[in-house]
């Protein structure tokens, strides 16, 4: 039961880090407005998408970092730490000055979350996938593993629905001015949850028995 309510609890914050990661590729058009202001909106966008590319150039490097941490002081632990701070830099995203504000300063702080965001999630990744495998047993194992993927695909529809669902009761000045915050923010309140569902996170017996 206690390593049923471990995965339980993995795969729910999968779901709700790739919610977070996702909101930025879809608030694309609207980040562009407000962070790279330009007479040529296809520029402004352009430029928007790179931000929104380097987050999947410093996954590999998540990989690597938290990978070697959750190797030494355990999975459970590292989990924890991913999906802390993805909610940090959900919240801080929503929270942003635009460049109206602050100038050049603005994309530079967004930049810094969107790397933040692709480092988390390249450790929760490869992360869940192991604790998940060393977690299952028997004939389960392939299946149960394989969540990590699906609770990945789930968080990008569910960030997909919620994108959709804002857009259809808001007009466009309350999604510009507000709305796109509010799902930030949204974003950061569900990892808090998904941390509170890894309070109890134990490490696997696999784990325990390698060290």
């Amino acid at each position: 039961m206690q390593s049923r309510r471990n995965i339980l609890a993995c795969i729910m914050g999968n779901i709700l880090e790739w919610y977070e990661f996702s909101l930025f590729a879809y608030l694309s058009p609207i980040i562009a407005q407000l962070f790279f202001p330009s007479d040529n909106k296809i520029v402004s966008l352009l430029s928007t998408l790179l931000v929104f590319a380097a987050g999947f150039v410093v996954r590999p490097i998540g990989s690597i970092v938290l990978g070697h941490l959750g190797d030494r002081f355990g999975r459970a632990k590292t989990l924890k730490i991913t999906i802390f701070l993805m909610s940090i830099s959900s919240v801080l995203t929503g929270l942003l000055p635009t460049f109206s504000q602050v100038g050049v300063l603005a994309p530079i702080l967004l930049i810094f979350c969107r790397l933040l965001q692709g480092f988390c999630i390249g450790g929760e990744f490869a992360g869940s996938m192991i604790y998940l495998s060393e977690s299952a047993h028997g004939k389960h194992r392939a299946f149960i593993s394989s969540m990590t993927n699906n609770g990945s695909n789930l968080g990008v529809l569910i960030a997909i629905v919620a994108c959709a669902y804002m857009t259809s009761v808001l007009g466009p000045e309350q999604v510009t001015q507000w709305g796109w915050r509010a799902l930030f923010v949204s974003g950061g309140i569900l990892g808090i949850i998904g941390l509170w569902l890894r309070r109890d996170l134990n490490e696997s017996e696999t784990f325990i028995q390698l060290q």
